[in-house]
């Protein structure tokens, strides 16, 4: 783990690292995701891993927005009526680690092939997991250096900001 990882930052707009989007939903449906086309999505949870490498405050804010172009794979989902966003997690990390991450979770949670993952080898960025098993996955990301908040508190909980 690196040295930073859960650590509070002092300038979130600087701030780079790995997140992790918990979403759910109470219902089965069927969704259009850009070029991916169209995918079933079942009622429990899932979880998305990114990387922000220039500002994850920037990033994650953009993902809590409604009015955006959708443009990123997530931004299909977060767009949907049917998907929550619950938690975030994240990492104050200078490099990537979506991709250790994911392949952390995919070998506990079942994967949603391609999404999330047109950029890298990974067989996807966002993972399926029933509603019984999410402090499972909680225990994962904490233990493997992850700060949790949720949408409402987005950097509230966890930034030390100096003037």
């Amino acid at each position: 783990m690196h040295e930073n990882a859960g650590k509070p930052y002092q300038n979130p707009e600087k701030m780079k690292g790995t997140y992790c989007l918990v979403l759910s939903s109470c219902q089965d449906f069927c969704l259009s995701i850009g070029r991916l086309g169209k995918l079933n999505f079942y009622a429990g949870g899932y979880v998305y891993i990114g990387s922000a490498l220039n500002s994850l405050n920037s990033r994650v804010t953009r993902h809590l927005s409604r009015e955006k172009r959708l443009f990123w794979h997530i931004d299909y989902l977060l767009d949907s009526s049917h998907i929550g966003l619950d938690y975030i997690f994240f990492q104050n990390l200078p490099e990537r680690n979506e991709c250790r991450t994911a392949r952390c979770i995919s070998k506990i949670f079942k994967p949603n092939h391609g999404f999330g993952a047109s950029d890298c080898s990974c067989s996807s960025h966002l993972f399926y997991f029933q509603r019984e098993e999410q402090t499972l996955l909680f225990q994962l990301l904490v233990q493997s250096g992850y700060c949790q908040t949720t949408p409402k508190n987005w950097f509230k909980d966890y930034l030390v900001i100096r003037k």
